[in-house]
């Protein structure tokens, strides 16, 4: 993450010594954290690999043999071969990684041939590395500024392209991902979902004519969303006591294992024996078959109690509740928000629906959302209200905005504060810092503030996450998008704008409001002084972010540690031993302000495209290694985030372009400046192009579909119902209706591409008449009928809260020799309805719980 550098190491940055040796210090801790991560990597695959085993076997990555093979992994793989195995968005990381790197690597060469010479040999006499600026063409050379505005028209041209490649490739990304046979395999590839129904419409037989009208004979089932308010708290203690049932069983088996090692020690001392196929559990000694964990009601206070029993009877209890609550939930109009899941016939409807405006009241029915992931929602705000999403979203939007403007304030504050004095004044019981000799309070006073601001830094994310929930995002993936735009112009605004303008930001808002104009020429005068400080900020992010990332210290300790003391159940292992997962927000933030960096100054200080050349080019390497051996993703969005990501570069080119004029105006270069200000007028003309793909990233094109379909067959046939992770009740309603899933139908879609979309290939009009199985779930209204419902189908549940989820819990628990995990399965399901697995799971008599890699590898929680 970059960080916001204080405004005194902007200053006394320009000597070409000091230079160099953060260049050396930097390079030599490089060199270690590479040296360690070559010597580690092999030793620590949980760490360092866990791709190569730990995920299903279509995405694992072949192992590597070399100790230098990770070196070479960007320039030996197959696009395709890789997207197939990491991803569309692991591997659009790579892909942005690649294309900056280009991009700076043509600035950067023309630069040095050009530019340098230009530069250095001008008359402004500017000392150490600002000879290499701009700056140094005196007012007599303005004959020279014709090389930099030619330079200028071709470095705009160039990442203009560079950004439409990143747009188009975005857009086949997100169109194969739509299109692709893992989303065809999935329900959530059929889905739309609608927010903010009005309550005249929440009814399934009403909301499915209705959206007949926008696709007819195409809309399977309608699933609203459910009240579970009351359910949410005693969903969550059914979860966590399942979870602490399954520690407390464990234990047991685990108390029992060990004790019974040592009572065979002692009985092998003596001279005994005892056969365990003969006897199993019955040989284990009443005293230590009795060793079951207990714990007090009131944690600290009150009844002790047998921990396994207890926790039985709270699950009892529980589901009868849950029972109750859910069978009110189920039945009964009252009960529905506004909120539902329309289910299609094929996969390009849900697209078409997404693009129609349904109801004629602004803001009503107009969020909707095609092929949204279960598992991606938000629950809590799927079903908020349009006006108090629009309430919330304000605040939120004032408090980012006062987060980004007073950021410097907050942490020089932080850093005031930090100090010893100021500390052992404010917590006199600090008081014997005192006493510390003066070296060792100088390294405390030196890291102190230092690591205050790192942890502030750290929580700014999870803060502008919270915001965004708080705004009522449908989607996690809509949040981290939205982190990707707050975080950068958090960045641009405090490190680019503010340390160029004046390091101060009352100066540089003082300036904003008494003349706006004059920002641009504080800035063309600003911007060649601090360049200077912009190459030693990024040769620093370039030399420490690749290795620190490739180590990964954090993860290399916590994660052993977690897994020794943290992990004492197979669902804690299996939780601890999932490889990361890669948030793109923060990162793809990062990277695209320092190629803004790198766009602004590319012809004011060609030594800042050199780093940024550096920066990319190890980002690449290391990304090229990390997206195929550690990284997973949640959820997939099929390059949501690199269209983000590639609409910033637009912000890089304006700046470049009106600080670029303004140095042309303070020099007197009028045809330069006025040309200057064309280039800004055409890269205005091609944003608003640019602005046209973001209909393509929300829906898949007609076009798209067509070409697909010539191919594959977009409707739900039955080899595909069979590939659905809702099985028998799905499956038996789809291939009831023929005229979709019979292989007549699939034949003729391949005869015909026109007739691929005729009415025989969608649901006929008798099937209207009959009811799905929300439809008969809404009206089970009288007592008769709610005495046959039974919950909700297998795909319905997918749709549903997990708190209106009626499947029983698996309580997870490893086998042992003793066969004492038999006796704990009889125990609990004669209690509960709970469902006792120990798939993959295993205790041997030392205590020590493995769990094989297959299980992990599977990637769903059993």
């Amino acid at each position: 993450m970059a960080d916001v550098p204080p405004s005194g190491q902007v200053k006394d940055v320009s000597s070409v010594s000091s230079f160099i040796s953060a260049v050396i210090f930097n390079s030599a801790v490089a060199l270690a954290f590479y040296t360690a991560f070559i010597v580690l990597r092999r030793r620590f695959p949980l760490v360092y690999a866990p791709r190569t085993f730990l995920v299903p076997a279509k995405n694992r990555s072949p192992p590597l043999e070399r100790w230098y093979s990770w070196l070479t992994l960007h320039s030996r793989s197959d696009d395709e071969v890789i997207i197939n195995r990491i991803g569309p968005d692991n591997w659009a990381v790579i892909f942005y990684m690649r294309q900056l790197f280009r991009v700076f690597l043509f600035i950067a060469l023309v630069g040095v041939i050009i530019l340098f010479p230009t530069y250095i040999t001008g008359n402004a006499g500017n000392p150490g590395l600002n000879k290499m600026t701009i700056g140094n063409v005196g007012d007599d050379q303005t004959a020279r500024l014709w090389g930099t505005l030619f330079l200028t028209w071709a470095f705009i041209a160039v990442v203009l392209y560079i950004i439409f490649k990143l747009l188009n490739k975005a857009a086949e990304l997100r169109h194969k991902f739509l299109l692709s046979p893992e989303n065809r395999a999935s329900l959530s590839g059929y889905t739309l979902v609608v927010r903010d129904i009005p309550r005249s419409l929440r009814d399934p037989v009403v909301l499915r004519k209705l959206l007949e009208r926008i696709q007819p004979n195409k809309v399977l089932d309608v699933i609203l969303t459910r009240d579970v308010r009351e359910l949410k708290k005693l969903h969550t203690k059914h979860v966590g006591d399942r979870d602490s049932l399954e520690k407390a069983s464990t234990t047991y088996i685990k108390t029992v294992c060990v004790n019974f090692a040592k009572h065979i020690a002692s009985l092998k001392k003596d001279g005994q024996s005892v056969d365990l196929e003969d006897g199993g559990v019955h040989a284990i000694p009443p005293e230590i078959y009795n060793m079951r964990p207990t714990h007090k009601k009131m944690m600290i206070y009150g009844e002790k109690v047998d921990s396994i029993s207890e926790y039985i009877r709270e699950m009892r209890e529980l589901e009868t509740q849950l029972k109750e609550k859910r069978s009110v939930a189920y039945t009964g109009s009252d009960k529905f928000e506004s909120a539902a899941f329309i289910i299609f016939s094929d996969l390009f409807a849900p697209h078409v629906a997404a693009l129609a405006n349904i109801h004629g009241t602004p803001g009503v029915m107009d969020d909707k959302q095609a092929c949204v992931d279960p598992n991606d929602v938000i629950w809590d705000n799927l079903q908020m209200p349009f006006y108090q999403r629009q309430i919330r979203g304000l605040i939120a939007l004032l408090v980012c905005v006062g987060l980004v403007i007073f950021w410097g304030i907050i942490t020089a504050f932080l850093a005031g504060i930090a100090s010893l004095d100021q500390l052992t004044k404010t917590f006199p019981f600090l008081g014997f810092f005192n006493d510390l000799p003066a070296s060792v309070k100088g390294i405390i006073q030196g890291i102190l503030p230092t690591v205050l601001v790192a942890i502030l830094f750290s929580l700014l994310p999870m803060i502008l996450r919270f915001l965004s929930k708080f705004a009522g995002e449908m989607t996690n993936t809509a949040v981290e998008k939205t982190l990707i735009n707050q975080y950068y112009g958090f960045l641009v605004f405090n490190v680019l704008l503010i340390v160029t303008i004046s390091g101060s930001v009352f100066q540089a808002i003082q300036t904003i409001i008494d003349n706006p104009p004059k920002v641009f020429e504080i800035l063309a005068r600003s911007i060649p002084g601090v360049s200077t400080f912009f190459v030693n900020y990024v040769i620093l992010l370039a030399l420490s972010g690749p290795a620190g990332e490739l180590l990964q210290i954090a993860n290399l300790i916590l994660k052993p540690l977690k897994l020794r003391f943290l992990a004492s159940t197979p669902r804690a292992i299996w939780r601890q031993s999932q490889p990361l997962v890669y948030s793109s927000g923060v990162p793809m933030a990062s990277h695209s302000f320092i190629a803004t960096v790198g766009v602004t100054y590319m012809t004011i200080a060609p030594l800042v495209s050199i780093m940024c050349l550096m920066y990319f080019g190890f980002w690449y390497i290391a990304y090229s290694y990390q997206m195929q051996y550690v990284y997973t993703t949640k959820n997939q969005t099929g390059g949501l985030y690199l269209y983000a990501a590639a609409k910033q570069l637009f912000v890089a080119l304006y700046i470049h372009e009106l600080v670029i004029a303004g140095l042309f105006l303070l020099k007197t270069a009028w045809i330069q400046a006025a040309l200057a200000f064309l280039a800004l007028a055409i890269t205005i003309a091609f944003n608003r192009y640019a602005n046209m793909f973001g209909k393509l990233m929300v829906s898949v094109p007609a076009k798209a579909a067509v070409d697909e379909s010539s191919n594959r067959h977009l409707t739900i046939n039955t080899d595909v119902a069979k590939e659905l992770t809702s099985n028998q009740a799905w499956r038996e309603e789809v291939e009831g209706t023929n005229t979709i899933h019979g292989k007549e139908s699939r034949a003729n879609l391949v005869d015909s591409e026109n007739e691929a979309w005729a009415d025989h290939n969608t649901v006929s009009e008798r099937d209207l008449d009959k009811d799905t199985p929300a439809e008969k779930n809404a009206r089970t209204n009288s007592s008769e009928d709610t005495e046959k419902y039974e919950g909700p189908d297998d795909h319905e549940k997918q749709f549903l809260h997990p708190a209106l989820r009626p499947d029983p819990l698996t309580v997870w628990i490893p086998s042992d020799s003793l066969q004492v995990h038999q006796k704990i399965k009889e125990e609990v399901e004669s209690g509960c309805e709970a469902k006792v697995i120990w798939e993959g799971a295993v205790i041997d008599l030392t205590g020590k719980i493995t769990v094989t890699t297959d299980v992990i590898a599977r990637g769903t929680e059993p």
